[in-house]
């Protein structure tokens, strides 16, 4: 059988944050509880349905990855190679801490959340899920093995 295909599952928590941040109406940041406490708060945004069926699960969290590498430091964003814990599989975490962005930027990084989950083809590296974890947004994508499209462009042309 084929795998599922077409864009993620956009959720209202999604739509919410993109409105609020639109409106610069986003709530302060608080404190968070420790990972794993009953009140430690995970908010799912988007879900692809090509997730890997082993990774398939009703929360997402951070805690259900070991980071290996840190591939990329931004302006707004770290980006690690990690495997999930539960299958060993390799993915790419991109991690946004809300805090240290202003509201238009918050709006930015929901945009490219709906933008990217909306996006399938193959030569696209798929977006698997995306949960807002406390005043982290993560983006939980597939690993593509080898140099980034700007050391080929460089090296071919």
């Amino acid at each position: 059988a084929s795998p599922p295909s077409g864009p993620c599952t956009l959720t209202p928590n999604l739509e919410k944050l993109l409105g609020a941040a639109r409106n610069c109406a986003l709530p302060p940041s608080r404190a968070i509880p420790e990972i794993g406490s009953p009140n430690y708060p995970t908010v799912m945004l988007a879900l692809s349905p090509t997730v890997p069926p082993r990774m398939q699960r009703a929360h997402w969290c951070l805690h259900d990855y070991n980071v290996l590498d840190k591939l990329y430091t931004g302006y707004a964003s770290t980006v690690f190679k990690a495997t999930c814990k539960r299958t060993g599989d390799v993915v790419v975490l991109k991690v946004y801490t809300l805090a240290a962005v202003c509201d238009l930027y918050k709006y930015q990084i929901y945009r490219e959340v709906r933008v990217h989950g909306s996006l399938q083809h193959e030569n696209i590296v798929q977006l698997y899920a995306a949960f807002q974890e406390g005043d982290s947004v993560v983006m939980v994508q597939e690993y593509a093995d080898g140099a980034d499209l700007f050391t080929l462009l460089h090296k071919y042309g």
